[in-house]
Order: structure tokens, then sequence, then C-alpha cells
């Protein structure tokens, strides 16, 4: 059997919306699990292996002969009748609310944990789910790295715990912090990929920390870092979220991030970074702006903000520094309603 860290939930059901719609819940509970939908026993039976599932999670009506047989280890049958009831199999009503269906699945998910001997990553979270900003701009020399940082220490002095994460091929934090990395991000989604069970230590010991805010080291490598896929980056964000107090993340991403797109579909804030007066850089953004519109990414846009950098005079030598001078009041306040 696969390991419970690697598995999967399974949703099976022909109502397409209501199957969106709670994977949607579940990912905004950030779920410790990749998450796969069918919209026909035949379609999953066909493509899933059954012990490859946490749970599956299968509407009365698409839970037939053939896939009770299949043997998943657990199920969930939403009921659409009155044909299933008592505990076993798990059942509950498809139209209680969402936050009482992704209860009970969680709570599915935690009994494979404990089956398997395997420990689940302690559990923080006690207040809002972390939020999310994605820094991103197809535009060169637009100062997003020192953007970035800026966002993550103004939120730092505001009391808001924050972590920094960079996906540059080639960051240049190590000469700029003056500072030798033992690991990378790279080992934190290895462990989050292989022994779960240990990333809450892992994670604490690879934090660093400047001007109050934490950040993890970059790869340093280019190829390692486009070999790591995006759905190990997104699991590895719902893991961070569930075993941390972190408040907000910041993803200082560029084109050598798996699937770019996608991942700032899933933050709560992207913000896009322009040069004034330059024809080449409005080019850009009007390419940008197609790709995403054509690639069905509108909504990518439609929550972008987009924040015009100018001419900055003069930016502060030290990283520390990086809350005072021209650039941070301007970020500061642009940063109004994050």
């Amino acid at each position: 059997m696969n390991e419970p860290s690697r598995a999967k939930i399974l949703i099976c059901d022909s109502e397409k919306s209501y199957a969106v719609h709670l994977t949607e819940y579940l990912y905004d509970c950030r779920v410790p699990y990749e998450i796969d939908v069918y919209s026909s026993p035949q379609k999953m039976l066909a493509r899933a292996d059954p012990h490859s599932a946490a749970v599956l999670v299968a509407a009365e009506s698409s839970y037939t002969e053939q896939v009770h047989d299949a043997g998943f280890p657990q199920v969930l049958i939403l009921n659409e009748t009155d044909r299933y009831l008592g505990e076993n199999p798990p059942n509950i009503s498809k139209y209680q609310s969402m936050e009482a269906v992704s209860r009970m699945i969680l709570e599915l998910c935690s009994k494979e944990f404990e089956k398997s001997g395997i420990p689940q990553p302690a559990v923080v979270r006690n207040g809002p789910p972390m939020r999310i900003i994605g820094v991103y701009t197809p535009i060169s020399r637009c100062l997003q790295t020192t953007v970035s940082l800026t966002i993550g220490e103004i939120l730092a002095k505001e009391q808001h715990k924050t972590l920094y994460m960079n996906f540059e091929p080639f960051s240049g934090l190590t000469a700029m912090l003056g500072r030798e990395f033992s690991g990378s991000m790279a080992d934190l989604v290895y462990y989050n990929d292989c022994a779960r069970e240990k990333i809450a230590g892992q994670l604490e010991r690879m934090e660093e920390c400047i001007n109050g805010l934490f950040y993890l080291p970059p790869i340093a490598f280019f190829k390692d870092l486009q070999a790591i896929r995006k759905e190990q980056w997104t699991d590895l964000f719902r893991t961070i979220d569930r075993i941390t107090d972190f408040e907000y993340l910041v993803l200082d991403l560029t084109e050598s991030t798996d699937g770019l797109l996608d991942i700032l579909r899933i933050c709560d804030e992207v913000i896009t970074l322009t040069r004034p007066g330059c024809i080449t850089s409005e080019a850009k953004m009007q390419q940008y702006r197609e790709i995403l519109r054509t690639r069905g990414y509108e909504d990518v846009y439609a929550k972008s903000r987009r924040w015009q950098i100018p001419l900055i005079r003069e930016l502060p030598l030290d990283p520390a520094m990086l809350t005072h001078g021209e650039l941070a009041q301007r970020v500061h306040r642009m940063m109004a309603g994050i």
C-alpha cells in the first residue's frame, strides 16, 4: 500500500458543479492531500488505483457494485436518498453544509494515518488560514525580489508572522544576505513527500530570519528548481499552513516554477509589477494578459494588483533596512487592503 503521505482524496460524482465546489472548499481548508475528481465510476475505476486513496468520496448514485468491489480502503458515501443509514459504510447527506462534509472527510483521513502507524504532522493552526501572496511579473528589472522582501518585512514589522520563499533560478540571496545555507527548499519538498511526520522539525531547522521576516533558503541550481512539480509545491504550501502559525506566505515567483499560473491561481493576492513609460514593458504585459485569457486563467488576471514601480533614486544596501526609504513608503501605500 502507498504511504498515506502520498495518498489522495478521490471524489466521484456525476454532478460536476458539486464535485468542483467540494474540491475548492477542501483546498481552501488546505488539506494535505491531492484531490482527483471523476464524473463517473467507470472513468475512476479505469484510471485510479484504489490503494492510493486515503478516502473515496462517492455520491450515492456513483457508488456502484463495481466500486464497492474495487477495494477502496475507506469510502464516504454522499447520501442522495435514504438508502444508506447508520455508520457502516460511513455516509453523510450530500446536502449537508460543505463544512460538515469536509469535516467528515478529514476525520476519515486521520483514521487512515492512525491505521498506518505514521503520525500526522502536528496541527498548530488556530486562527484564520494562512494568506498566500504571489509576486510575479513578466517584465525584467522591476525590482521583484526587492519588492517581495519589502512586502514581507513590512508585514513582519506590523506583527504578522510571515514566511518568504524565492523561486528565482539564480536568486543571489547567499551574496545579498552574506550567508551560506546548508540546505534549500528542495529538502523541505523531499520531507513533505517522503517523511511528512518529520517536516515540522525540518522546517524549524531551516528557517532563517531577517528583520523579523522568516525565509527558506532558495534552491541554488535551476535544474533542481525546475524538476519540482506544481503538485509538490502546492502540497508543501498546504502543509506549511497546517503545521505552522504563519499568517502570510510571500512567493517570489518566476517562469522556472512548474505550473506558475496554477500556483498564482491559488494565491489570495497576486501582485504584478510594471515599469512606467516603457513601450516594451507594456507590450510584454499585453502578451501576458493574452496568455492568461487564452489559457483559461482570466481569474488570475482579475485578482492581480498591478503595481507600477517608478525609478527609485536610492535603495537600501542592507536587506534589513528595506522597511525604510522611498521604496518602502510606496510599497506600504500599495499594500492597503492586503
